[in-house]
């Protein structure tokens, strides 16, 4: 089916499917969470080594595990009666997306995917085409902030929002602190520039990590990886995971307990670790200007991201 479409999408749009003159250049195939494993699945076992011109990469954001295609019962199973349609259930390597493919494949985890979801088990060595990222106090959860659950007047003046629902003060992938949404905004430009002009997009790059533990600095916050101006220059401790916040009602809780545990959690520094770090505003400053550049100079950051960056350092105080 995915096929398909991709395939009509790029026809004569004889099926209406898109707007009167829209010519589609180019067609990525990406996915997040759960459907990051779907994307795994499909350019594994379809893409047929791009020899069929269907898409032109594959970016897998916050999964790893390629998805059964068959959504029938497992083989597996125990106690289960045998199946003459069961799902062989995938293991091991079995589950790795290919890097052997004629097209980019990008596959990019936070801290939260590697110490509340799967660990590592997605790390692969870089090839011409597949690279893998890891971005450090980055959070699985990636909606955006503000969002009311439930409207102002059905339980109380106010609307409930989706960090009401947290204990800690929520992380986001799409607004920070750590904000790994620029990170996925600069591999899409660089997944771009491979395919139209074959340029190498930047390596890979992994967190230091003990089995499934990010292993921590002084502060408390993860060592290596895609390190953010948020974590190369911090006002805060990241740490993996959230919780509901247990004086919300059972069915907001039922709630939280899924959101907040995809969300990070975060803390402030206190005023005597900020002084220490940065004896002035200036220095606050400088710290972020030099770690933007440095991952604009990695491909890890696009110029007008870098812009955000400094203008938010510039109107923060530090305490």
């Amino acid at each position: 089916m995915m096929s398909q479409i991709a395939n009509f999408i790029r026809g004569d749009n004889s099926l209406g499917l898109l707007p009167d003159g829209f010519e589609v250049e180019r067609i990525f195939h990406a996915g997040e969470s759960q459907q990051a494993g779907s994307v795994i699945t499909y350019a594994s076992a379809f893409d047929q080594h791009g020899l069929h011109g269907i898409n032109d990469g594959y970016f897998i954001q916050s999964g790893a595990g390629a998805r059964s295609i068959n959504a029938g019962p497992a083989c597996d199973v125990t106690g289960s009666p045998p199946f003459p349609d069961c799902t062989p259930r995938l293991q091991g390597s079995d589950r790795l997306v290919r890097t052997d493919l004629l097209v980019p494949v990008y596959q990019l985890v936070t801290e939260t995917d590697i110490e509340v979801l799967f660990g590592t088990f997605g790390r692969q060595e870089d090839t011409a085409t597949f690279r893998y990222y890891e971005v450090a106090g980055g959070a699985h959860l990636s909606t955006h902030k503000d969002i009311e659950l439930i409207p102002g007047g059905l339980l109380g003046p106010d609307p409930i929002l989706l960090e009401d629902l947290c204990q800690n003060e929520i992380n986001s992938t799409a607004d920070g602190p750590v904000f790994v949404s620029y990170v996925f905004n600069a591999l899409w430009e660089r997944m771009y520039e491979q395919v139209t002009r074959g340029e190498t997009p930047p390596a890979g790059v992994l967190m230091d990590v003990q089995g499934s533990v990010v292993q921590r600095d002084e502060l408390g916050n993860g060592i290596g990886g895609v390190r953010l101006p948020s974590i190369a220059a911090p006002r805060n401790i990241y740490t993996s995971g959230n919780q509901a916040d247990p004086t919300l009602p059972p069915f907001l809780q039922s709630i939280g307990n899924l959101a907040c545990r995809l969300a990070g959690s975060v803390t402030a520094l206190d005023d005597a670790t900020l002084d220490t770090l940065y004896p002035n505003h200036g220095a606050y400053r400088s710290q972020v200007s030099q770690a933007t550049n440095a991952l604009k100079s990695q491909g890890l950051l696009l110029p007008s991201d870098a812009i955000k960056i400094k203008n938010r350092a510039q109107k923060k105080r530090l305490h």
